[in-house]
C-alpha cells in the first residue's frame, strides 16, 4: 500500500512504503498478546499507528517547510482521521473475525496462520486506502488552500515618534494618524522577471488611478523630477549627491565604483535605464506618468523587493482613496491600507531652523550608521534629516513590534500568531519659549521690511525711448 501511495502521489519513491513498513513491524511485536474476541488491542494498535502516522506526515511535510500550525494539524487531519479509522474498524473488523472463524474449520491444513495475517494486511490496507481517499480526494482541495497558499511571515510595526515640546509644554512637533497605501512583494520567487514585472506594473498602475481618481497622488521622493517643460532633471544640484543617486540607481556601494560613462548620464538616460529594468514601455506614455511609476518601483527596489515587507505607495490618502483601494483589494495582489503617523509643525515658519524635518533615511545615511543601530533601522524607516529631528533621533525613534501572522495567496491576513505592540518614542523638552520665539521672530519681521522698503526708490535716470532694441530696456 506504501508503495502504491508512493507511485500514485509521493514526491520519491519509498517515503509512504517505509513508513508503512516500519507502522506494520510494531504492530507485529504485539502478535502475542492478539486474542480474537478482544478488539481493544487492534482498536487500540489502529489508534496508535494512525496517530503515529499523522505525525510523522506532518514533520516530514509541513514542520520542515516552516509550517508551524501543529494544533490546527492536529484537529483537521490526525484527530478526524484517527476517528474515521476506528469506525471503520468497528465495521470491518467483526466481519473479519466471522471469516477467520471460519477458516479454523480448516486450519489443521495450514502450518501457520497465513490467512490471518494476509487478512490482517488487507484490513490495514483497506483502511489506509480509505484513508488516502479521504485525505486526497474528499478533503484534498480544502487541504490545498489552507496550507498550500497560506505563507507564514512577520511584519515589523514602526513605534510612535516623540513629540517635541517647549520649556512651558507646548507642542512644536506631533504625530497625525494618517492612511498610507502600501504594497508587499507577495509573488513567488520562481516567477520570471518579465511575468513578475507585468504583474507588478498592472497593479501599481491601478493603483495609480484609483490614488489619482480620489484626489491624492503617490511618493515623489525619487532623485529624478520633471522641470517646466516637461524633462527630467536631476532633484540634487549638487554633484556629490548626485553621484550617490547615481550610484544608488546602479547598485553601487561607492561613488567610485560607477564607470565614467554612469557618471556621466543624464537624468532621462537613467530614467530609460530603470524603465528597461522594470519593465516599462517608455514610448507609450507619457514623461510624467513613467516618473510616478519608476517613483513607485524604485521604492520597492529599496528594500530589495524582499518579500512581505511593506513599501508605502501613498502617504496621507483621504477616506475615499482608502475606501476604494479596500474594495479593490482583491485584484491589487499585496496592496493594502495601512494607519501611519505623519510629523506635523503647527508652527513651522518660526522653528524650521531650529526643529529640523523627517524623510525616508537615505542609503548613505543608512551606510553610515554602525552595526548595532542598523539593527534598529531599515531603508523604508523615517528619521530626522536636521535640526533637533536628527539631533535626537535615536531618543525620538520608539521600539519596532512585531507581529508573526498567516496570508493567503491574495496576501489578507487568515491567522495572527503572535504579536509584540510597538513602543512609542520619548518626548523632548527644549528650553527655548515658544510664545516668545515667535513675538521674536515677527518683530524682526517687521523690523527687517522697514529696513528693506526704506531702501527701496522709484528713480529713472534714463530715455527709454532712446533704446532702438526693447530688450536692453531693464
Amino acid at each position: 500500500s506504501g508503495l502504491l501511495i508512493d507511485i500514485q502521489f509521493g514526491k520519491m519513491i519509498g517515503f509512504y512504503a517505509l513508513i508503512y513498513l516500519v507502522v506494520g513491524f510494531l504492530n507485529g511485536l504485539f502478535e502475542q498478546m492478539f486474542y480474537d474476541e478482544d478488539i481493544k488491542l487492534p482498536l487500540f494498535l489502529i489508534a496508535v499507528s494512525d496517530f503515529l502516522y499523522g505525525i510523522t506526515i506532518y514533520f516530514f511535510t509541513f514542520l520542515l517547510n516552516s509550517d508551524f500550525r501543529f494544533t490546527y494539524y492536529l484537529n483537521r487531519i490526525i484527530v478526524p482521521e484517527m476517528i474515521y479509522t476506528i469506525v471503520i474498524t468497528l465495521g470491518v473488523y467483526p466481519l473479519l473475525l466471522f471469516i477467520n472463524h471460519k477458516l479454523e474449520a480448516v486450519e489443521y491444513l495450514m502450518s501457520s496462520r497465513l490467512i490471518v495475517l494476509i487478512i490482517v494486511f488487507c484490513l490495514t490496507s483497506s483502511i489506509l486506502i480509505g484513508r488516502l481517499f479521504y485525505l486526497q480526494i474528499v478533503r484534498g482541495e480544502d487541504y490545498l488552500e489552507n496550507y498550500e497558499l497560506q505563507i507564514r511571515k512577520t511584519r515589523t510595526v514602526p513605534g510612535t515618534r516623540g513629540n517635541i515640546f517647549d520649556r512651558n509644554g507646548e507642542v512644536i512637533a506631533y504625530n497625525e494618524l494618517a492612511y498610507s497605501v502600501t504594497i508587499e512583494d507577495i509573488i513567488p520567487t520562481d516567477t520570471k522577471t518579465e511575468d513578475k514585472n507585468k504583474i507588478l506594473n498592472d497593479t501599481l498602475d491601478s493603483v495609480l488611478s484609483i490614488v489619482e481618481e480620489n484626489g491624492d497622488s503617490v511618493i515623489d521622493n525619487f532623485g529624478i523630477i520633471l522641470d517646466s517643460s516637461g524633462s527630467y532633471q536631476f532633484a540634487e544640484t549638487n554633484e556629490t549627491s548626485r553621484l550617490r543617486f547615481v550610484a544608488d540607481v546602479h547598485g553601487k556601494s561607492f561613488i567610485d565604483d560607477l564607470t565614467e560613462k554612469e557618471k556621466n548620464k543624464t537624468a532621462e538616460q537613467i530614467v530609460h535605464y530603470l524603465c528597461k529594468r522594470y519593465g516599462l514601455d517608455y514610448s507609450e506614455h507619457d514623461a510624467a506618468y513613467i516618473l510616478k511609476m519608476v517613483n513607485m518601483r524604485y521604492a520597492m527596489g529599496l528594500n530589495s523587493y524582499q518579500q512581505w515587507l511593506t513599501t508605502v505607495l501613498a502617504s496621507d490618502v483621504s477616506d475615499a482613496t482608502a475606501a476604494a483601494i479596500m474594495e479593490n483589494q482583491d485584484s491589487l495582489q499585496g496592496v493594502d491600507i495601512s494607519e501611519d503617523s505623519l510629523r506635523r509643525y503647527p508652527d513651522g515658519q518660526y522653528f524650521a531652523s531650529i526643529i529640523g524635518y523627517t524623510g525616508q533615511i537615505s542609503q548613505e545615511e543608512y551606510d553610515d550608521l554602525s552595526d548595532d543601530e542598523k539593527k534598529r533601522y531599515s531603508l523604508s524607516d523615517i528619521v530626522g534629516k536636521s535640526g533637533i529631528e536628527h539631533t535626537f533621533d535615536s531618543v525620538l525613534q520608539g521600539e519596532k513590534g512585531k507581529t508573526t501572522f498567516y496570508v493567503d495567496n491574495l496576501g489578507k491576513v487568515t491567522d495572527t500568531v503572535s504579536m509584540t505592540d510597538p513602543k512609542a518614542g520619548n518626548d523632548v523638552y527644549l528650553t527655548i519659549d515658544k510664545n516668545l520665539q515667535i513675538s521674536a521672530y515677527k518683530l524682526l519681521e517687521e523690523k527687517l521690511a522697514g529696513i528693506v522698503l526704506s531702501k527701496l526708490s522709484n528713480v529713472l535716470d534714463y530715455d527709454p525711448s532712446a533704446e532702438k532694441d526693447t530688450k536692453y530696456i531693464k
